[in-house]
């Protein structure tokens, strides 16, 4: 997750958008990261693209549920 908030704060470009948007459709999904490479595929961001930013993106998101409170 450092990785992901590392790029946002230090170094926006317009991908960060669809970063942004992938990343949600990722924690809608419940940690499928299949839909978090298509949603950026769909807008031409590739794995490769992420690992090349200044401050790369190598690492895939991690989903962490949650348990309901008691």
């Amino acid at each position: 997750m450092e990785e992901w908030h590392q790029k946002l704060h230090n170094n926006t470009t317009s991908d960060d958008v669809v970063i942004c948007e992938a990343f949600l459709a990722f924690l809608h999904s419940k940690g499928d990261v299949a839909v978090f490479y298509s949603t950026l595929d769909r807008a031409g961001v590739t794995r490769d693209r992420l690992r090349n930013f200044e401050r790369p993106i190598k690492t895939d998101p991690q989903y962490f549920p949650t348990t309901p409170a008691d």
